[in-house]
């Protein structure tokens, strides 16, 4: 992660950059579960490709959206963190993979996705 959030190309769409420190002071609450954000790394056999994040959408930020308030949805954020393989259909894959995962596992009816572009 550290990486990838300090690669400008990354960053312009991501967010800011940041030093690996902080990057555990933001990353290290989700891992240890102490806030209800689901983080996971993104693997091909060649190894980690990207990072991809999940969350439980409030009943406020579903009527925000649009969504029925009485159904579960998710937001979603995601990145691919090599550049070389962007336009190479791993970004759809990920979002489309985490989607099933969403829908079969947490049986949730509507996604939210990001990261905003800029």
């Amino acid at each position: 992660m550290a990486k990838w959030l300090a690669n400008e190309a990354i960053t312009a769409f991501y967010g800011p950059r940041m030093s690996a420190q902080e990057v555990a002071r933001k990353y290290t609450p989700r891992i240890e579960g102490s806030i209800p954000v689901i983080p996971c790394i993104a693997e091909t056999a060649d190894g980690p490709i990207g990072f991809v994040q999940y969350y439980m959408l409030n009943s406020s930020e579903r009527m925000e959206y649009g969504y029925d308030k009485s159904n579960p949805a998710f937001g979603m954020d995601q990145l691919i963190g090599n550049p070389a393989i962007w336009g190479k259909g791993m970004g759809t894959l990920l979002v489309t993979t985490m989607s099933c995962f969403l829908f079969t596992e947490k049986k949730r009816t509507d996604d939210c996705y990001g990261p905003t572009m800029r």
